[in-house]
């Protein structure tokens, strides 16, 4: 199935879900003004949404990393990952009390 293969510093990560799924790569840089520049970040993450759980290959700061490679490939097997299983029941009860306060709200 296709998949990413990330390469950085002496990292390699093959990353794929199956069908009905989203697998993304994020990598992100937040700074503040008032704070020194030992505080500002870049941070990278590697992960998905497959069947109502959520799966992270990589998620962390980077420091004085020159590249990152990514390339689409068919992933034969993955790298190895944390799984993180969505409740469902929970989802629910929180879609329930969202669409009641719409509601009263007028706004449904």
């Amino acid at each position: 199935m296709l998949g990413f293969e990330v390469r950085f510093e002496d990292k390699v990560i093959h990353a794929s879900v199956d069908n009905e799924s989203v697998l993304s790569i994020i990598l992100d840089y937040r700074s503040n003004s008032i704070a020194p520049k030992e505080n500002h970040i870049a941070h990278f993450s590697i992960g998905g949404l497959e069947s109502f759980e959520h799966k992270r290959w990589f998620m962390g700061n980077i420091e004085d990393v020159n590249m990152i490679t990514i390339r689409i490939i068919d992933v034969e097997q993955t790298s190895p990952l944390k799984s993180y299983p969505q409740d469902r029941t929970g989802l629910m009860k929180e879609f329930y009390t969202l669409k009641k306060e719409l509601a009263e709200a007028g706004l449904l």
